[in-house]
């Protein structure tokens, strides 16, 4: 996943920064490049955690784990724009509450309406960006709990 994460990046920013392409598209294919890359950069750092435990395995599950939690702290802490969304979510929340966060201000006409309307809110498109550290790390906190509970799973 960090592989195909950092290659579409690659071609959206080699794609959009060509002079033929219209500038709305240019500027779409930027945004979705900077969308891509730290994703990809948390991924990478996840598959260089668990190659290392496929390497080292068994003979050093102390090593693992360190390596586990400094691989935790990177993907948590060294993005920290993806935890600023949150933030600004709460200020939006105390002053519209759930219609400012999901976009709907208006009762939506069909439910094509509604779902064009959330997939367009602030809600949705700040919780897919920490998507990914949140499952990272959560796979990080399982193999730790587990390589110290269970050493020989």
């Amino acid at each position: 996943m960090a592989f195909l994460c950092s290659i579409v990046a690659t071609c959206f920013l080699v794609y959009g920064g060509a002079g033929q392409v219209p500038r709305g598209q240019r500027r779409f294919y930027q945004w979705s490049a900077s969308g891509l890359l730290p994703p990809g950069a948390q991924l990478m750092v996840a598959a260089f955690a668990f190659g290392i435990h496929v390497v080292l395995g068994e003979a050093n599950r102390w090593l693992v784990t360190l390596v586990y939690v400094l691989a935790l702290a990177a993907v948590l802490l060294c993005f920290p724009g993806i935890w600023a969304p949150f933030y600004l979510g709460k200020a939006i929340w105390r002053r519209a509450e759930w219609r400012g966060l999901i976009n709907v201000h208006r009762r939506p006409a069909s439910l094509e309406e509604f779902f064009w309307l959330f997939i367009t809110s602030f809600l949705f498109k700040n919780l897919m960006r920490p998507l990914f550290a949140v499952l990272i790390s959560v796979t990080f906190a399982v193999s730790i709990a587990l390589n110290i509970a269970l050493p020989d799973y």
